[in-house]
């Protein structure tokens, strides 16, 4: 079996506005991609988009296009890194059809020295260097504009950045995608929602967050500002601060009726070990 095909319908939306001298202007780094690099700069704008809307505007996000070989033959697989976290997804974010998500598959080690990085293009990277046999790195692109380096020489891998203009053209050009799935849609959660209260209380006890102000604003502030890279070094809390921040999201949620949501963060959240973030808020 060959490589999956990219939908007709794709196809025909990754070719508008590339038939005038004006448009081309404006795309000119996408106008020659291969339609499957393009799908990944549409899901990057579309992405981006949402984190926008969900108030989470300028994350730095990055795709990976990823070659991997299975009993299925070869595809292609489109996976996402954001600076928090791995690959954190806020509340209320709509995501298009067809991502998936580096958290799903990195090991707890990898957790423990990627995360925070602000650099998301940066996680992929290096997920795609220490696990080669999880699939080839093809493409990657992020639009973190104010790194500028290529990871060329650190990881083997080229990184194309997409800037403002040219989300802003694809979208004029209809080549931004549907952003209809919840992120509970896009990964389920393992914890049944009608347990979700159960476990957020259970977890809140463990990391000893029932005394901390439980303000999603806030525990949100702490987070961004710790995210760090290469000319900061990663704080020694940010699991911590991440675990609270998770667990505000979902006390949230309960409180907001939405048991679905709390069961989503706090299933991303029991991946935060306690015992081996020594040092707590």
């Amino acid at each position: 079996m060959g490589v999956t095909s990219v939908p007709t319908a794709v196809e025909k939306l990754a070719s508008r506005g590339s038939d005038t001298s004006s448009k081309a202007r404006h795309v000119d780094r996408l106008a020659g991609l291969a339609t499957e690099h393009l799908l990944a700069e549409m899901k990057l704008a579309t992405i981006a988009e949402s984190f926008v809307q969900a108030g989470w505007a300028g994350t730095n996000l990055a795709i990976a296009v990823r070659m991997t070989k299975d009993a299925r033959g070869a595809r292609l697989r489109y996976v996402l890194a954001t600076a928090d976290g791995l690959s954190v997804l806020p509340a209320g974010i709509k995501m298009p059809a067809g991502v998936e998500l580096l958290g799903q598959e990195a090991s707890l080690q990898f957790f423990w020295e990627q995360a925070g990085n602000r650099h998301a293009g940066q996680k992929l990277a290096a997920f795609a260097q220490q696990n080669p046999a999880d699939g080839q790195l093809v493409y990657l692109v992020t639009n973190d504009t104010r790194n500028t380096a290529t990871l060329s020489g650190d990881f083997g891998a080229t990184e194309s950045v997409q800037t403002d203009a040219e989300r802003k053209r694809l979208a004029e050009t209809g080549r931004i995608l549907p952003a209809e799935l919840t992120r509970s849609e896009l990964l389920p959660p393992r914890i049944p929602p009608q347990q979700a209260a159960e476990f957020v209380d259970e977890f809140g006890k463990t990391w000893g967050l029932g005394r901390i102000d439980n303000v999603v604003q806030s525990a949100k502030i702490r987070l961004w500002a710790a995210r760090w890279d290469r000319h900061r070094s990663a704080d020694p809390k940010y699991p911590a601060l991440l675990a609270t921040y998770l667990y505000c999201e979902a006390r949230d949620a309960l409180n907001r009726g939405d048991a679905l949501e709390a069961a989503y963060s706090i299933d991303t959240a029991l991946a935060i070990e306690p015992q081996r973030a020594t040092t707590r808020l």
